[in-house]
């Protein structure tokens, strides 16, 4: 419960306009990739979130390939570390920083 906590604390900032192409090169750059999270809801409908690093300090989101908003990188750093607590059974404190 607290991982998902963690996702629904994590807000977007604002939204981050790009040309076509520019968001195209970004979202094929692997190297720039922070996170990829594949959700499958209850009617099978599935959707993919991917992180992007913009800056040092702002991470794109595309859902199912397209996006136009993006959140702090500190945030997509904060789920990954839940992500990997949850797996090692430990615990998780979704209001800390880390």
């Amino acid at each position: 419960r607290q991982f998902y906590e963690t996702l629904y604390v994590s807000t977007i900032v604002d939204t981050y306009e790009m040309t076509e192409e520019e968001e195209a090169a970004l979202l094929a750059d692997d190297s720039k990739l922070l996170l990829t999270m594949t959700l499958t809801d209850t009617n099978g409908d599935t959707k993919v979130y991917k992180f992007h690093r913009l800056t040092s300090r702002k991470a794109y989101i595309s859902i199912n390939g397209s996006g136009g908003f993006y959140v702090m990188t500190d945030r997509v750093e904060k789920i990954i570390n839940d992500v990997q607590r949850f797996f090692a059974g430990q615990e998780i404190d979704y209001s800390s920083k880390t």
